[in-house]
């Protein structure tokens, strides 16, 4: 039997229950848990990268981070800027913003559209406050009104 007929079968029984590519930019837990479980049985970074689909160097990195410091070593971590630090709204501007969202329309503020989109909610933020709100965050902001 040759290696990529190997290879092939053992991808195929170590892939079970696992989805091979992931729309995210960090491999899910079950993914790192399962590269720590084929080191654990001897398996070169290689031969797990190419049964798991990840880069060789993901492999090796993770299976440091498991030496140093065990399953906690793997946890995924929280990623992006920290919610609040330069935030162009107060609290208080926003809950204003939120009630504004949830209790009137945009005609009835004087602004010209049908429906709260992420151009009229930058729109009001700019009419209330005169603080300009780029229109992927006053879209992210228009998303709260439900809640």
């Amino acid at each position: 039997m040759s290696i990529y007929i190997a290879l092939f079968l053992l991808h195929n029984i170590c892939m079970k229950n696992i989805e091979p590519f992931t729309t995210t930019k960090t491999y899910p837990q079950m993914i790192r848990d399962r590269v720590i479980s084929l080191y654990r049985k001897n398996f070169s970074a290689l031969c797990t990268a190419l049964m798991l689909f990840v880069s060789v160097p993901a492999v090796c990195r993770w299976a440091e981070r498991y030496k140093l410091a065990g399953e906690e070593g793997l946890a995924a971590k929280k990623r992006g800027r920290p919610a609040g630090p330069g935030r162009k709204l107060s609290p208080g501007q926003e809950e204003d913003i939120k009630k504004c969202l949830l209790n009137s329309e945009p005609s009835e503020l004087k602004l010209n559209h049908s429906g709260w989109s992420g151009k009229a909610v930058s729109e009001l933020i700019k009419q209330r406050f005169n603080i300009d709100v780029a229109i992927t965050t006053a879209d992210n902001f228009d998303t709260k009104k439900s809640s």
